[in-house]
């Protein structure tokens, strides 16, 4: 990947998709992300240089209810 970025809290989590760049790979560390995530329109991989966004099956995105809407939302 062109960058790795490792995460470990909501906030830089967030934080790492505001500024993803085409060949990033973002790795979220095991745990509860709480709070409602936006991949925005600027994020812009290609087929050569994706974008990833991964972890293990250990970590929860957790929006606190599933009647508020989405946990993890990709603008454009």
């Amino acid at each position: 990947p062109k960058r790795l970025v490792q995460v470990a809290t909501a906030t830089q989590l967030q934080t790492a998709l505001n500024n993803a760049q085409p060949g990033d790979a973002i790795v979220v560390a095991d745990g509860i992300y709480s709070g409602k995530f936006v991949i925005p329109a600027t994020a812009n991989g290609t087929s050569q240089q994706p974008i990833t966004l991964s972890g293990s099956r250990n970590v929860i995105l957790d929006a606190s209810n599933t009647n508020s809407g989405y946990v993890l939302y990709m603008q454009g």
